[in-house]
């Protein structure tokens, strides 16, 4: 892993060039607090925060972008014009996610022209799933021609539209939704 992506270790900037972060981190953390173990303990609180935040958003290496927005914010701080005055979390967590789109448009940049073979499915994953319709045509086979189609029809769609639909079709059958899928654990059973 790059040094400038190691992740942060108690110290925080463990391993970063010191000579030229050195004053701007200790302005970071005389931001945070006038003593020095209560700021380098906000200090670890908002890096765990930063990390929670990306990974609430999908992001696979969150430990690697919090890093790396700390140390931008840290090489920002003495040039800010004006100077920060106040709470920095919120332009840590600004610079967080503007690195965090930055990850995302990198990782899903468009596929090169010149691709000359397109990988293969996984031979096992295509036997298990050959397997899986096998067996769940081999149940439906046993099912009797009403309880075969309860069942596809009470599996045929996704999401709010099924939903609906089964409300629909308990209502067609003249029973409550409830009733409807302990008559499909049933015909399952």
């Amino acid at each position: 892993m790059p040094a400038h992506l190691r992740p942060v270790s108690a110290d925080c900037l463990c391993g970063t060039n010191m000579g030229q972060l050195e004053q701007p981190f200790n302005l970071l953390l005389s931001l945070l607090s006038s003593d020095r173990d209560a700021a380098e303990k906000k200090l670890k609180d908002i890096r765990r925060r930063l990390v929670i935040m990306l990974d609430c958003r999908g992001c696979t290496c969150s430990e690697d972008l919090a890093h790396e927005a700390m140390l931008r914010f840290v090489r920002r701080l003495p040039n800010m014009d004006p100077p920060l005055a106040g709470d920095p979390i919120p332009y840590l967590y600004t610079v967080a996610y503007n690195l965090y789109l930055e990850y995302v448009q990198k990782e899903f940049l468009p596929l090169p022209d010149d691709i000359t073979e397109i990988p293969q499915p996984d031979e096992e994953a295509v036997k298990t799933k050959e397997q899986l319709h096998k067996c769940l045509d081999a149940c439906l086979d046993r099912m009797d021609l009403n309880s075969r189609e309860l069942v596809l029809d009470y599996y045929r769609l996704n999401k709010q539209s099924k939903i609906d639909f089964r409300k629909t079709l308990a209502r067609g059958l003249g029973i409550s939704a409830n009733a409807l899928r302990i008559r499909l654990h049933n015909i399952r059973g």
